[in-house]
């Protein structure tokens, strides 16, 4: 595998075989009169941030944990990321001793969506609605980001939308992704009556050549924002070819359809790292989270 990780041992070969080129060019420069290149970095051992910044603090008591990380995943071949923050939740759960304790995380990745409102200082910042492109989205990367939902299939954990919060590895509106996950904090952990995210997929049934999709996180109601329509989802039939549907909201239902599938069989929302277009939000200006019911 090409994108597989060395292991320590070969790590540490790779390091000192970079030592010893670094040795003979230092010597080669002070020989003529040069500035020496910089030294090699050490390969990090696994573990370390752990160990310098999580253990020191585990015996104080704390209410919960809110975790933001970066933008690349795991980093560990053939280990996916609900899989790795499973580990870390138990993890960190386990040496701290007090129960499974609240585990809010952020979206990733960031932006990629529009917003309910972009006067809003939370939203501000949030890519711009766009027009439907004229075919859906044929690759995978709407993978990554639904498995960065499921991440709260773990007990007791929680996630803080950022769709809708603009791009960016390093997202210039800070203050509102704070301000998102502490309104997260505030109806999970502390119990306010406030809804935490958008519109979640919960179910579907095929109704003829409709599909039914019931939602949670509905809040005070579904709509859509922008634009004359709802849209942003599609639909297949066993062929596994999406189309663009169309797309009505009943209650706290949505019924989509296309003449182009007789017999559907599933549905996606949202399935591209960058959904601008995509426009299904709750009443309370939470974005719909991007699935697939394959």
């Amino acid at each position: 595998d090409s994108g597989a990780i060395p292991s320590p041992e070969e790590q540490l070969a790779q390091h000192e075989k970079a030592l010893a080129a670094w040795e003979k060019a230092v010597k080669a420069a002070e020989e003529q009169g040069k500035k020496p290149p910089r030294r090699p970095r050490a390969p990090i051992k696994i573990g370390d941030l752990y160990a310098a910044n999580i253990e020191p603090v585990v015996p104080y008591a704390i209410r919960g944990v809110l975790w933001d990380q970066g933008e690349s995943g795991t980093a560990v071949a053939g280990v996916d990321q609900f899989t790795m923050m499973g580990a870390l939740i138990r993890g960190w759960r386990n040496v701290w001793g007090q129960g499974d304790f609240p585990f809010l995380y952020v979206q990733k990745p960031s932006g990629g969506g529009c917003a309910w409102d972009t006067d809003d200082p939370v939203t501000r910042m949030a890519d711009a609605f766009a027009k439907l492109p004229a075919t859906p989205n044929r690759e995978t990367d709407g993978l990554y980001r639904e498995l960065h939902i499921k991440i709260m299939q773990h007990p007791n954990t929680a996630m803080a939308t950022a769709s809708d919060l603009g791009s960016g590895v390093h997202p210039l509106n800070k203050s509102g992704y704070g301000r998102r996950a502490c309104h997260v904090a505030l109806g999970f952990v502390y119990d306010l009556d406030v809804e935490t995210h958008g519109p979640t997929c919960e179910s579907h049934a095929v109704e003829g050549n409709k599909i039914r999709i019931r939602f949670s996180h509905v809040g005070q109601g579904l709509a859509f924002r922008h634009g004359d329509e709802l849209q942003g989802f599609e639909i297949a039939g066993d062929d596994g070819t999406y189309h663009w549907a169309t797309a009505e909201i009943d209650g706290d239902t949505v019924v989509v359809s296309s003449p182009e599938v007789a017999k559907p069989a599933n549905v996606r929302y949202g399935w591209s790292r960058n959904h601008t277009w995509a426009n299904l939000f709750n009443k309370d200006g939470l974005p719909a989270l991007t699935f697939q019911t394959e």
